[in-house]
């Protein structure tokens, strides 16, 4: 679930091409009531295709999750169908 949005700025090159800079905050609440893990998301999006990478920093969470953290980054692609999307995240969590 994202929690939080804020529009960090933008960036257009000489080609034409805009990327959007998105920070997101989401809270990911496990179906076993066992937590929920709180993830900060620096997002850079291309306006043109849609495409998204981002790094993402873990924050903690409850229960659980209480003293997670961990960092890496991550991509994001637009589903087949067009209505909704695909995030791959890699890194790291401790805790």
């Amino acid at each position: 679930v994202d929690t939080g949005i804020s529009f960090a700025g933008y960036q257009s090159d000489r080609a034409g091409r805009t990327v959007v800079q998105l920070q997101v905050r989401k809270a990911f609440t496990c179906a076993d009531g066992s937590g929920t893990l709180f993830v900060k998301l620096q997002i850079q999006a291309d306006v043109a295709t849609g495409l998204e990478t981002f790094t993402w920093v873990a924050q903690g969470g409850t229960d659980d999750y209480a003293n997670l953290r961990g960092s890496g980054s991550g991509s994001t692609v637009r589903d087949d169908d067009g209505n909704g999307n695909t995030n791959t995240y890699t890194g790291f969590l401790l805790g």
